[in-house]
């Protein structure tokens, strides 16, 4: 048999194929004999434009990948998987970790203290190979967005392991000059947490704990004319004297709210930028704060996106999805590697303006996808010459995140937009 291109299979039998499931089924004109086994496959011709999902091999997350160039039967394509799976951990001593009969033994001959780090670890089935960098007793530890550094605390210091991209192995580990001096508590206290900015990765906020120091919240960032870090305190306006800070967040997708979890319940401010910054006081009561997270996956990757997560000294762990707004917060919509056209505005509530350059006369398919690889929409425009603006009409699309391509048959360009409720 083969398929017409329009959902059905013809010759020695009939069947249809759902091409946005990919889900086929087919029937045979003669039966097979008994208990033989029947295989079925079929070969198709994807043109340039159309969307791809494969799986990751961490955590068999979904990866997306937008075809710039025809693919016909025969042909191959490689897609590089953005995702990486990083493990760090405190460890007291520089040693290869094994497995024997299913029970870890251990061939350590070094005690040297420090952190060990794998890029494997989730990879099921595979042993992780760990590396060794011998900083001391640490605690409190965060990469980077990008995977090439990991901050942490030593004592009432924060450091950080940087160039990680070009160490994959403990030779190049003991051949790297990787630590970096980041911050020093100038006054008494303990550092108890850091937290990188979302929005800048140069700039990072620490917490201090302890009764009777002054200044308990600094913000810390990278000055390229020094070249090296510098810090500010932001203690501000608003915060009770004298009182320990234990963490802190930036709320999700927004690089100047901060929330704090202090031996006083929580406190946030609008602008931690700001001149002076003033602190208000949250509806939490004065229960001690020891931790604060947030789910900052948006709404196509958690159901819990937004929601905020604080551990309390002896009253439990508490969920708040109202500290925050988080209707105007997704991730990176338009900041695709592969992306040559502009998208606005975005987020998106009536018609989409699609920006690109085009050649006199040329003809382009313009088509949205879901992040599950389903077409929403399609449509064909012929465009002038130049830089041209397309209008997108998005009412019949539910809220979420959506992929854009405009192809013309031989190449495509891709983005992302965020659909929101009018």
């Amino acid at each position: 048999m083969t398929y017409d291109g329009n959902g059905k299979f013809t010759g020695d039998g009939y069947g249809t194929l759902n091409e946005k499931t990919m889900d086929f089924e087919i029937h045979l004109n003669t039966a097979p004999p008994l208990n033989s086994r029947v295989s079925a496959f079929f070969t198709a011709t994807y043109d340039a434009g159309s969307l791809i999902v494969v799986k990751s091999a961490t955590d068999n997350r979904n990866i997306h990948h937008v075809l710039t160039t025809n693919l016909v039967p025969g042909d191959k394509v490689k897609i590089q998987d953005p995702v990486q799976s990083m493990m760090a951990m405190q460890t007291n001593r520089k040693c290869k970790p094994s497995f024997t009969g299913g029970t870890l033994t251990n061939d350590c001959t070094e005690s040297t203290p420090g952190i060990i780090i794998a890029r494997r670890a989730l990879v099921l089935g595979e042993n992780p190979q760990w590396i060794h960098f011998g900083v001391g007793n640490t605690r409190e530890m965060v990469f980077s967005e990008d995977g090439n550094e990991l901050f942490f605390i030593r004592d009432r210091r924060v450091l950080k392991i940087t160039g990680l991209q070009d160490i994959y192995s403990q030779e190049d580990a003991d051949n790297s000059n990787y630590l970096k001096a980041v911050f020093s508590l100038p006054a008494l206290g303990t550092i108890t947490g850091l937290v990188l900015n979302p929005k800048n990765p140069d700039e990072l906020l620490v917490t201090v704990g302890n009764y009777g120091v002054q200044d308990h919240v600094y913000l810390v960032e990278y000055d390229q004319n020094i070249p090296g870090y510098k810090s500010k305190s932001v203690q501000g306006s608003g915060l009770p004297e004298y009182m320990p800070v234990y963490d802190a967040i930036f709320a999700a997708g927004n690089g100047d709210q901060v929330i704090l979890a202090t031996d006083l319940g929580v406190y946030s401010t609008s602008n931690i930028h700001a001149s002076d910054v003033v602190w208000s006081k949250e509806d939490f009561g004065n229960i001690p704060v020891f931790d604060i997270d947030q789910q900052t996956g948006d709404h196509t990757q958690a159901s819990n996106h937004g929601a905020i997560y604080l551990a309390t000294h002896g009253r439990g762990i508490w969920k708040s999805e109202t500290l925050v707004s988080t209707d105007e917060y997704y991730s990176n919509a338009s900041s695709s590697p592969e992306s040559g056209i502009k998208c606005f505005p975005n987020p998106v509530a009536g018609d989409l303006q699609v920006e690109l350059q085009a050649n006199s006369g040329e003809r382009v398919t313009l088509r949205i996808y879901d992040l599950n690889g389903r077409m929403h929409q399609e449509q064909n425009s012929t465009l002038a010459e130049g830089e041209q603006i397309l209008t997108v009409p998005t009412e019949n699309l539910t809220p979420g995140t959506y992929l854009i391509s405009v192809g013309n048959g031989q190449s495509a360009q891709v983005s992302r937009f965020v659909k929101i409720r009018p």
